[in-house]
């Protein structure tokens, strides 16, 4: 057998991805290697999932919760644009409004002018009762937290 080379192909393996799980994987390593504030990539949805697990791990990485509004955006994906500015909210403690205000301005296009305002008065008055009557269902920092607002308030 010596100096005999075995070739293996493709339909050799037995194991199979599917596309889409090969682009998750990629979205995830791009995710992990992002160096600007605005993703440039073609995998805009998967890297709004990575990201947003990002925020759920490091809640306090500014840069990740405005990555994850940015792409939230990008995505027009109302509720998790919502998500994604509750989830800010809740880290900044009141801080930032002027930051809060830019990126509300951003997601007009997704959010609609009407319900712009309502969360610009939301965010802005820095009342967590009714921050908690907005859709959560996107929010990472929210859901599974029990005391999440007693924290808060306090």
């Amino acid at each position: 057998m010596e100096g005999t080379s075995t070739s293996v192909s493709s339909n050799d393996l037995p194991i199979t991805i599917n596309e889409f799980a090969v682009d998750r994987i990629q979205a995830a390593f791009e995710a992990q290697e992002q160096n600007s504030l605005i993703y440039s990539g073609r995998f805009n949805e998967q890297n709004l999932y990575h990201v947003t697990r990002m925020v759920a791990t490091s809640p306090n990485c500014l840069l990740s919760h405005v990555r994850r509004i940015f792409l939230s955006i990008d995505c027009k994906n109302r509720l998790a644009v919502i998500g994604a500015f509750v989830d800010l909210f809740l880290v900044l403690k009141g801080r930032g409004k002027m930051l809060f205000e830019r990126l509300l301005k951003l997601a007009v296009s997704v959010l609609g002018s009407r319900l712009m305002s309502t969360l610009e008065r939301t965010f802005l008055s820095d009342d967590i009762q009714r921050v908690m009557r907005l859709p959560l269902g996107h929010s990472v920092l929210v859901n599974g937290r029990a005391g999440t607002i007693f924290h808060i308030q306090h």
